[in-house]
């Protein structure tokens, strides 16, 4: 038997989070998001930090391929642009 109550609870706001948005192999990047509900069954997230986790993003696959691909680029036979 399922057993469902209500209750108000408080929840932080802005809220950290760290989803996957980019390759799974390279750190994602952590940013904060604003939780909406309104009544009834009905909430939301949003991005709260501008798009600024597209820089982290682009320096977090830099350092990974420059980790990966580290004697392809002493060679001479991969550029990394970024």
């Amino acid at each position: 038997m399922a057993l469902a109550t209500v209750d108000e609870v408080a929840v932080p706001n802005p809220v950290s989070l760290q989803p996957y948005r980019t390759f799974v192999e390279v750190a994602q990047p952590e940013s904060d998001f604003i939780f909406r509900m309104k009544d009834g069954p009905r909430c939301s997230l949003y991005e709260a930090d501008g798009g600024a986790w597209k820089l982290e993003a682009i320096k977090n696959i830099k350092e990974y391929l420059n980790a990966e691909l580290a004697d392809e680029i002493e060679n001479k036979k991969v550029f990394i642009i970024a």
